[in-house]
């Protein structure tokens, strides 16, 4: 197949971004039970951030690889204006690159649909109002379904329902919208995005659904923690809270991008026997790995330093990009 100079340039950065991150991604997700166990000799809220990190990461280095080194190496060493036969292995590489990024357009913009289509009812159906101790816009559902959830990604607002605000008491309510203030002063709103934006292994797949998972669990005990402020009193009354509202039954979550009180797919009862029993986490293991991954950072813009002073490095990457495309 032969095919014109900047098409081959598009071509080249899908499939170098394919390899890249499927090597990356598949060494990942082969670690990712110990990463999850070294994530929870962590205090919650380091932990969130130390699997972002990893999620992020092969992202990251892809990325590096694609525009910091591909790109280069074949605008300046790839002669202009030429068309070239390309190999059927370099162009499937090339579609399962640009298909990897179409699924995760397709499944953000399903989240984002599904959260405007969510605001547009709440804004319809439920009655705006103010609780004490709460700085967020409030709205308020007439419905029996135990709703207390944060939406919003950028302007965020609390989503409850009549049902809950019956069944706890006033220290109660507080405690919990102070759960889900703590979610919107962390962004997990933006996060969970951002999450949808990240590329798996293949194509419309979830290859770091258990890095992600643990996130989510986390992210909500890292919310326990702040709300509670390891106040035994104020983590009791969650706790409490907590029970009251799962007793209501199942608490939904209408979008991807809303963070509800009780998550559907999490276990309850650690989240309860953890504010009960505050637990011990061994010190300093974020700044070890925050000093770890900056010097891995530094490295990498050395290495890009030295491709852009002395482009004479590029021949070899170029080189070795010509005999992916044959």
């Amino acid at each position: 197949m032969t095919i014109p100079y900047f098409v081959r340039l598009l071509c080249l950065c899908a499939a170098t971004f394919f390899l890249v991150n499927a090597a990356l991604g598949l060494a990942l997700h082969l670690a990712a039970n110990s990463i999850i166990r070294f994530a929870h000799r962590m205090t919650p809220r380091e932990a969130t951030r130390f699997l972002l990190l990893v999620r992020f990461l092969p992202l990251v280095i892809t990325a590096f690889v694609v525009l910091g080194v591909c790109l280069p190496s074949y605008l300046w060493l790839e002669p202009a204006a030429t068309n070239e036969n390309v190999g059927s292995i370099f162009v499937l590489a090339a579609l399962c690159g640009a298909f990897i990024w179409f699924s995760l357009l397709l499944r953000t913009g399903k989240a984002v649909v599904v959260a405007r289509h969510f605001a547009q009812e709440c804004k319809e159906s439920c009655a705006e109002s103010k609780l004490s101790g709460v700085n967020l816009p409030v709205e308020i559902l007439e419905s029996d379904t135990p709703v207390l959830l944060l939406a919003g990604v950028f302007r965020h607002r609390l989503v409850l329902s009549t049902a809950v605000i019956r069944t706890l008491s006033p220290e109660q309510l507080i405690s919990v919208t102070r759960h889900e203030d703590a979610h919107r002063a962390s962004r997990d709103n933006l996060k969970r995005l951002l999450l949808l934006l990240s590329p798996g292994i293949l194509p419309f797949s979830r290859s770091y659904d258990s890095i992600e998972r643990a996130w989510a669990q986390l992210s909500e005990w890292a919310a326990d923690d702040d709300a509670s402020g390891n106040d035994a009193a104020l983590s009791l009354t969650l706790a409490e809270s907590l029970v009251r509202v799962a007793r209501l039954g199942a608490t939904p979550r209408p979008s991807p991008l809303c963070t509800s009180l009780i998550p559907p797919d999490q276990d309850l009862s650690a989240r309860v026997n953890r504010l009960l029993l505050p637990p011990s986490f061994e010190g300093k293991l974020w700044r070890r790995m925050g000093a770890m991954i900056g010097g891995a950072a530094c490295v990498l813009i050395v290495i890009l330093t030295v491709l852009l002073v002395r482009p004479t490095l590029l021949q070899s990457v170029h080189e070795l990009l010509e005999r992916l495309t044959h």
